[in-house]
């Protein structure tokens, strides 16, 4: 009984993040798969096309409706709501208001008069110098701004496919192809062989149908065939990054072991969206946990986003706020490897696939970076 609440209680924590990037109503808007992928390498050389226009239509996985998409968040945050009120206090409740997330990232944000001045103040107490723990979680914005966000801070990119898109690779950084799910597969497994990355990333969002919508116990058979031979290649492994929190990968412990897998990964990826940094950083715990090992955690998606359906989204000095206290905790932690903030996109851009405008890292003009972004490498 002990075991059934405490896995009640971390279920649970999905009412306060609302942690899907599922769809039109989410974040990312489709993208097709089967192009004409070039090879991304650590120590690739950046490649940009610049007379390239930004295909705004396309990014990493074909989508729902946003209907579709309220839906299944209203039924994820009501199942979770079921087991609040079995296992969890009235600590857990608090977070879920606006109200107190508010109250929580005003009083961390020691309001600015300027966010040029919030991003210097910010940057000085974030202790980020160099720790390699930023990564870009790359939509379809050509190469040419990849050199503007990266720095000795930034390590990592990914674009949830199995190699970069629109004519690019990389340059000093880790390159993350990603088993997206069924639609990648066979395309994965050609490309990502002894040598093309060190790190290789398994599927995106498996609980939610918008995405790769695979079964814990279906997903096993994925593992040993495409995930389980890389292992012997050189390649650390990155676990599924469930919308909904931690069950997903419980369910799929527990199905590589009655089938006989080892499914061993060498970090836990997680996504966290969510306007409370006490959430968040609750959330994020969850994930470095005995049941996956204490494998290190990676958190390849998060926001300041409400996706509770009341559409309390925050406000730029809260956005602010929630930035400085993601960044300063995220760097502060041991169990941490890397972070990605979703995504380098415009405001329309964001504001087109219901997110919050005021997160955006591009600004309007298609080509620079916002103050936001600038801190976010920092």
């Amino acid at each position: 009984m002990a075991r059934l609440l405490s896995l009640l209680a971390i279920s649970s924590l999905a009412v306060f993040v609302s942690a899907s990037a599922g769809d039109a109503a989410h974040h990312r808007l489709a993208r097709s798969f089967g192009n004409n992928h070039n090879q991304a390498k650590r120590h690739g050389d950046v490649v940009a096309n610049s007379s390239r226009k930004r295909d705004v239509s396309k990014r990493c996985a074909a989508k729902s409706s946003a209907a579709t998409s309220a839906v299944q968040h209203a039924a994820a945050t009501s199942a979770v709501s079921t087991s609040v009120a079995a296992a969890t206090s009235t600590k857990a409740a608090a977070t879920t208001s606006k109200a107190a997330a508010a109250t929580t990232t005003k009083k961390a944000s020691a309001t600015t008069s300027s966010k040029a001045a919030a991003a210097t103040t910010a940057s000085s107490s974030s202790g980020s110098s160099g720790n390699g723990k930023v990564g870009l979680a790359w939509s379809n914005h050509e190469a040419d701004l990849i050199p503007d966000f990266t720095n000795e801070n930034v390590n990592w990119i990914y674009d949830w496919e199995e190699s970069l898109q629109y004519g690019m690779t990389t340059k000093g950084l880790n390159f993350i192809p990603m088993l997206w799910g069924w639609k990648n597969a066979d395309s994965f497994k050609s490309k990502v062989v002894k040598g093309y990355a060190e790190y290789a990333a398994f599927l995106n969002e498996p609980d939610i149908s918008s995405q790769s919508n695979i079964a814990a116990t279906d997903a096993v058979s994925m593992w040993k065939t495409y995930m389980a031979p890389l292992k012997s290649q050189g390649y650390k492994l990155i676990s599924a990054a469930p919308a909904t929190g931690p069950k997903w990968l419980q369910d799929f412990k527990t199905a590589c072991s009655k089938q006989g897998v080892d499914c061993t990964w060498d970090f836990t990826a997680a996504h966290i969206y969510t306007t409370s940094f006490d959430s968040f950083k609750t959330v994020a715990t969850s994930y470095h946990s005995a049941d996956f090992n204490w494998a290190p955690v990676m958190i390849t998606e998060y926001a300041c986003q409400d996706y509770s359906g009341n559409n309390n989204q925050a406000s730029s000095d809260e956005i602010w706020a929630f930035m400085t206290n993601t960044k300063n905790w995220l760097n502060s932690q041991d169990f941490i490897t890397a972070y990605f903030y979703f995504a380098p996109m415009t405001s329309s851009e964001l504001e087109s696939n219901s997110l919050n405008g005021l997160n955006a890292m591009i600004n309007s003009d298609g080509n620079s970076l916002t103050d936001l972004a600038k801190f976010y490498i920092s």
